[in-house]
């Protein structure tokens, strides 16, 4: 996520609005305060805005799944993905060596990928 603060905001401010009392003091603070306060609601709704506008989709450039790394391929986590040039998303695994591949070993290049959701929740129900 992009920083938007500026390191050297209180001094801009300060140089902009030299304190010529106390009163411009406490503004000048207040005035700092709220640009940090602004800047932080700003990454923290970009960051939900993102997730939402792909819906939870993480390009491989972004992030890759964490897997240990002395898993055996038939242990491997499936994951949603979006393989190159697919029209509609399916699941394959992952191996610690980075390779996407199906049940039958066939290695596919995966642009993004997803968690798998959690069960339907009577499922979950009926499993207990």
């Amino acid at each position: 996520m992009k920083e938007i603060k500026d390191e050297n905001r209180a001094s801009n401010i300060y140089a902009k609005y030299p304190p010529k009392d106390n009163k411009q003091e406490k503004l000048n603070c207040y005035s700092q305060g709220y640009e940090d306060g602004t800047d932080n609601f700003y990454n923290v709704m970009v960051d939900i805005i993102r997730k939402h506008m792909n819906d939870g989709w993480i390009p491989l450039e972004e992030r890759l799944p964490e897997v240990p790394d002395d898993m055996e391929d038939e242990y491997c986590p499936e994951f949603n993905v979006t393989i190159k040039g697919a029209s509609r998303a399916t699941t394959l695994k992952y191996s610690p060596d980075g390779a996407w591949f199906d049940d039958s070993g066939q290695v596919y290049v995966v642009i993004a990928w997803r968690p798998l959701p959690d069960l339907y929740k009577k499922i979950q129900e009926e499993n207990k």
